[in-house]
């Protein structure tokens, strides 16, 4: 089964959600977040955060594809609430490593890495990510 999923619009929404965290840790310590360019420790963290969405992003795919298969057959619901509790985390996870380190130049800088990230995990799923 080779179903399609609107990975950009996945993405899009992460984006949208490391904005906001963004403006509230500039709020909060009165300095852009583009302070530490080019400082390779804190670049390196903003990378563990790419890998964390790309996670996260897996989690989502899961779901998709559980709630495509609920209309010939609903997965057990032991199942479901596994699931659930591995997406929340992941996006715990996310929210506080974005607070640390992440920025969205660093994202657009290295979108086409996370890209590939995210399309490998999709392959290994059977999963083709447009």
């Amino acid at each position: 089964m080779n179903e399609k999923y609107p990975v950009m619009e996945i993405v899009k929404r992460k984006l949208k959600e490391m904005k906001k965290d963004l403006n509230w840790l500039e709020h909060q310590t009165g300095r852009s977040s583009r302070w530490y360019v080019g400082n390779p420790e804190i670049e390196k963290m903003e990378y563990q955060v790419l890998m964390k969405m790309s996670i996260a992003l897996q989690f989502d795919f899961i779901a998709d594809h559980r709630r495509f298969l609920g209309e010939t057959g609903l997965p057990n619901e032991t199942a479901l609430i596994e699931e659930t509790k591995k997406n929340m985390e992941a996006e715990k996870i996310i929210h506080i490593e974005m607070k640390l380190a992440a920025s969205i130049s660093a994202l657009q800088k290295n979108y086409p890495k996370f890209l590939q990230v995210v399309k490998d995990a999709g392959d290994k799923m059977g999963i083709e990510i447009q």
